[in-house]
Protein backbone atom coordinates (compact mmCIF):
# COMPACT_ATOMS: atom_id res chain seq x y z
CA UNK A 1 0.00 0.00 0.00
CA UNK A 2 1.17 3.10 -0.76
CA UNK A 3 0.12 5.53 2.25
CA UNK A 4 0.24 4.37 5.68
CA UNK A 5 -1.09 5.79 9.15
CA UNK A 6 -1.10 4.04 11.94
CA UNK A 7 -5.01 2.96 11.20
CA UNK A 8 -5.72 3.38 7.32
CA UNK A 9 -3.63 2.21 4.21
CA UNK A 10 -4.42 2.89 1.10
CA UNK A 11 -2.91 1.93 -2.29
CA UNK A 12 -3.75 0.71 -5.96
CA UNK A 13 -4.16 -2.83 -6.60
CA UNK A 14 -2.15 -5.03 -8.03
CA UNK A 15 -3.27 -4.65 -11.68
CA UNK A 16 -4.10 -0.78 -10.73
CA UNK A 17 -7.25 -0.61 -11.32
CA UNK A 18 -8.76 0.55 -8.31
CA UNK A 19 -8.14 1.92 -4.84
CA UNK A 20 -7.77 -0.40 -1.77
CA UNK A 21 -8.32 1.04 1.63
CA UNK A 22 -7.74 -0.65 4.99
CA UNK A 23 -8.88 0.17 8.34
CA UNK A 24 -7.47 -1.19 11.43
CA UNK A 25 -9.76 -1.84 13.76
CA UNK A 26 -6.89 -3.09 16.34
CA UNK A 27 -3.70 -5.10 16.11
CA UNK A 28 -4.86 -8.21 14.20
CA UNK A 29 -8.13 -7.29 12.21
CA UNK A 30 -9.22 -5.02 9.58
CA UNK A 31 -11.84 -4.01 7.24
CA UNK A 32 -11.23 -3.23 3.74
CA UNK A 33 -12.86 -1.93 0.83
CA UNK A 34 -11.74 -1.32 -2.88
CA UNK A 35 -12.98 1.61 -5.14
CA UNK A 36 -13.26 2.39 -9.23
CA UNK A 37 -11.74 5.27 -10.36
CA UNK A 38 -15.26 7.35 -10.27
CA UNK A 39 -15.64 5.83 -6.55
CA UNK A 40 -12.92 7.15 -5.62
CA UNK A 41 -13.42 10.64 -7.00
CA UNK A 42 -16.93 10.96 -5.44
CA UNK A 43 -15.27 9.91 -2.02
CA UNK A 44 -12.82 12.04 -2.26
CA UNK A 45 -15.63 14.89 -2.98
CA UNK A 46 -17.68 14.02 -0.24
CA UNK A 47 -14.37 13.87 2.15
CA UNK A 48 -13.25 17.32 1.16
CA UNK A 49 -17.07 18.83 2.15
CA UNK A 50 -16.16 17.34 5.41
CA UNK A 51 -13.29 18.86 5.71
CA UNK A 52 -14.56 22.20 4.90
CA UNK A 53 -17.30 21.59 7.48
CA UNK A 54 -15.29 20.87 10.50
CA UNK A 55 -14.35 23.63 13.31
CA UNK A 56 -10.45 23.68 12.09
CA UNK A 57 -10.04 25.16 8.91
CA UNK A 58 -7.47 24.86 6.57
CA UNK A 59 -4.38 27.28 7.43
CA UNK A 60 -4.94 30.71 5.63
CA UNK A 61 -1.67 31.32 4.10
CA UNK A 62 0.62 28.79 2.52
CA UNK A 63 4.04 28.48 5.03
CA UNK A 64 6.59 29.69 2.47
CA UNK A 65 8.78 26.56 3.64
CA UNK A 66 6.09 24.35 3.10
CA UNK A 67 6.68 21.19 0.44
CA UNK A 68 4.34 20.78 -1.74
CA UNK A 69 4.50 17.15 -2.14
CA UNK A 70 1.52 16.38 -4.77
CA UNK A 71 2.64 19.13 -7.33
CA UNK A 72 1.36 18.97 -10.96
CA UNK A 73 4.21 20.03 -13.59
CA UNK A 74 2.07 21.63 -16.33
CA UNK A 75 -1.63 20.89 -15.31
CA UNK A 76 -4.49 21.14 -17.73
CA UNK A 77 -7.17 24.09 -17.00
CA UNK A 78 -10.17 25.66 -18.22
CA UNK A 79 -11.40 28.88 -17.80
CA UNK A 80 -15.07 30.73 -18.03
CA UNK A 81 -16.15 34.41 -17.58
CA UNK A 82 -18.82 35.67 -16.12
CA UNK A 83 -19.45 32.22 -14.25
CA UNK A 84 -22.02 32.16 -11.70
CA UNK A 85 -21.91 29.59 -8.89
CA UNK A 86 -24.58 27.40 -7.91
CA UNK A 87 -26.97 28.15 -5.02
CA UNK A 88 -25.07 31.36 -5.02
CA UNK A 89 -24.81 35.20 -6.10
CA UNK A 90 -21.29 34.82 -6.82
CA UNK A 91 -19.92 35.86 -9.72
CA UNK A 92 -16.65 36.09 -11.76
CA UNK A 93 -14.20 33.65 -13.68
CA UNK A 94 -13.69 30.59 -13.65
CA UNK A 95 -10.77 28.73 -13.42
CA UNK A 96 -10.41 25.13 -13.13
CA UNK A 97 -6.91 23.11 -12.79
CA UNK A 98 -6.45 18.89 -13.58
CA UNK A 99 -4.49 17.54 -10.69
CA UNK A 100 -3.67 14.05 -11.25
CA UNK A 101 -4.57 12.23 -7.77
CA UNK A 102 -7.40 15.33 -6.85
CA UNK A 103 -9.17 15.77 -10.30
CA UNK A 104 -10.31 18.43 -11.64
CA UNK A 105 -9.79 21.50 -9.06
CA UNK A 106 -12.31 24.54 -9.52
CA UNK A 107 -12.18 28.42 -8.29
CA UNK A 108 -14.53 30.78 -8.92
CA UNK A 109 -12.60 34.10 -8.63
CA UNK A 110 -14.30 37.44 -8.21
CA UNK A 111 -13.36 39.68 -11.51
CA UNK A 112 -10.64 42.00 -9.42
CA UNK A 113 -8.84 39.25 -8.12
CA UNK A 114 -9.04 37.30 -11.72
CA UNK A 115 -7.14 40.69 -13.24
CA UNK A 116 -4.78 40.90 -10.54
CA UNK A 117 -3.58 37.48 -10.89
CA UNK A 118 -3.49 37.68 -14.78
CA UNK A 119 -1.50 40.52 -14.05
CA UNK A 120 0.85 39.06 -11.61
CA UNK A 121 1.43 36.18 -14.04
CA UNK A 122 2.28 38.32 -16.76
CA UNK A 123 4.45 40.47 -14.64
CA UNK A 124 5.96 36.78 -13.25
CA UNK A 125 7.11 35.40 -16.85
CA UNK A 126 8.54 38.81 -17.93
CA UNK A 127 11.19 38.60 -15.23
CA UNK A 128 12.13 34.96 -16.17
Amino acid sequence: MAMRSKHINVGPDSAREKVVLEVLVDDTNAVSAEFSASEVEDLMEKIAFARAALKEGVVPDLDPMAKMRFTVIDPAWRSSTDFSAPDTNAKGVLLALRHTGYGWLSFLLPHKEAKALGQWLIESVKDN
